[in-house]
């Protein structure tokens, strides 16, 4: 039997080195993703990758931590952008808050070079935005708003019966906006699957700087919506809706179909404050995101859980389009109308038998070119607008009965002897008039009763008059 010749020492150390590679070819994966989910949880990666999302939104951001699993997901944890400076925000309360920030690559597409996702889950978001910020944050594009809305909800425009006229003033018919062709395109959907956003548990809060309830609030937010590739069909689900701290709404779905580049809603019935409204809107994800919503509320009637306030046939239809992202690029138009309205202040009862009132958002600006509420006794007319800095000026004309005239004069000179306030003989002798001047801002209202030739706070004028003469009283007769 031959002898197998020793190995010699250069062979020896090739066969060391392959190990020493192939070793390090398996275990160099584990390093990387120990290594870098380590390195993620640092200052410096937090910070770079703080730093990577704030550039791409331009606005300050800060999380808490980030990692990864290896054909699985990507996390941001704590992800916190901030208010811009330049807003009035409150600093101590982040503009955006959301515990975890979950996102799913498709690792098939990335190998091939492609940067495509499955799906994004947002887990607990907090949005608190106030309008001052709102205006610090979104510019206004350099193009054209698109046009309001297309396909209206199942009432039509005009079902709307004409408003009674008021003897002192003609009548002017009620302009309803006529529906047209929405601008954003549709194209052939992407082959691509489908990519989901779902959210779960969401917030959202709107204040202004003037008034210390947040002026909307909407909670339980949860949504499984599609966001782009192959066409599919979601939903959006709200909580309890609240205004000035008072709920609207208990709950509320909607369902979205999407079909690149347009999200759709179907025609979707919502109940607000009692009333209900039948809904579309739509958004185009091109640049802008350009939306467009119809709302119109078939006649119907309304009370107020306590009592003193009815309205009968109550109607009204709105529009609204423009850029989301710019609320300066907005507009948008809104006709609300009713034949009969009750109400009840202390002893006092009141009764209209027809209202009507339109408005018009263009911009930066609101403006009611027209408001009527027509009674026996009294009637009220008048127009004003009002701007997102909060300033607003308005004109009302108020009409009564001679003996409530001289009854509201008597209270007048009872609460301010200094002012000298009377209503005006009209056509007849039984019949009062007196224009009232209103305007300011949240923080300093006024009133005028002399076409401005002076200005009164609003402000002490209602603290002196609840002093004076308690809601629940009447007041003496002369």
């Amino acid at each position: 039997m031959t002898p197998r010749p020793a190995s010699s020492p250069q062979l020896r150390r090739r066969r060391l080195w392959l190990r020493v590679v192939l070793a390090v070819i398996l275990v160099s994966p584990l390093l990387v993703f120990l290594l870098s989910n380590a390195w993620l949880q640092t200052s410096w990666g937090k910070n770079w990758v703080a730093q990577q999302i704030s550039q791409r939104i331009g606005i300050p951001v800060q999380i808490s931590g980030a990692g990864w699993l290896p054909g699985g997901q990507v996390w941001i944890d704590d992800l916190q952008v901030l208010a811009p400076s330049a807003s009035l925000q409150d600093p101590s309360i982040p503009l955006l808050h959301i515990r975890c920030v979950s996102i799913r690559p498709a690792w098939s597409a990335w190998l091939r070079g492609s940067r495509k996702i499955s799906d994004i889950h947002l887990t607990a978001p907090r949005l608190h935005v106030s309008l001052e910020t709102l205006k610090s944050i979104l510019p206004a594009p350099a193009v054209a708003p698109p046009p309001p809305p297309a396909t209206p909800p199942a009432v039509a425009a005009n079902t709307l019966p004409p408003v009674a006229p008021d003897p002192s003033t003609p009548a002017v018919p009620p302009v309803v906006p006529a529906p047209v062709e929405a601008p954003i395109p549709v194209t052939a959907a992407p082959s691509s699957p489908t990519v989901w956003l779902k959210i779960t548990d969401g917030f959202f809060s709107l204040t202004h700087s003037a008034q210390p309830q947040p002026l909307l609030e909407i909670n339980n937010i949860s949504a499984d919506l599609p966001i782009a590739g192959a066409p599919a069909t979601g939903h959006l689900h709200t909580g309890s809706l609240f205004a000035l701290s008072q709920m609207l709404a208990s709950n509320g779905q909607i369902n979205l179909r999407w079909k690149y580049p347009l999200w759709e809603s179907d025609t979707t019935r919502l109940t607000l404050a009692g009333l209900y409204a039948d809904t579309k809107f739509q958004v185009g994800r091109v640049a802008g995101l350009p939306f467009s919503v119809m709302v119109a509320q078939e006649p119907q009637n309304w009370q107020s859980s306590d009592g003193p306030y009815q309205i009968n046939h109550l109607q009204s239809l709105h529009r609204l389009g423009g850029f989301l992202i710019s609320p300066q690029t907005w507009q948008g138009e809104s006709v609300w109308q009713t034949k009969e309205i009750k109400a009840s202040h202390g002893n006092r009862k009141f009764q209209f038998f027809a209202a009507h009132t339109r408005l018009l958002l263009q911009g930066s600006t609101l403006q009611c070119p027209d408001f009527r509420l027509f009674g026996d006794d009294y009637s009220i007319l008048g127009n004003g607008k009002l701007n997102t800095r909060g300033e607003g000026l308005g004109i009302a004309r108020l009409i009564a009965p001679r003996g409530t005239a001289d009854s509201w004069e008597y209270r007048w000179r009872q609460a301010f002897p200094e002012l000298t306030v009377s209503l005006q003989p009209m056509y007849n002798e039984d019949r009062r008039a007196i224009d009232i001047l209103c305007g300011g801002t949240p923080t300093q209202p006024w009133l005028s009763f002399d076409q401005g030739k002076s200005l009164l706070d609003l402000r002490k004028i209602l603290q002196r008059w609840q002093a004076t003469h308690p809601a629940t009283s009447l007041p003496p007769t002369p």
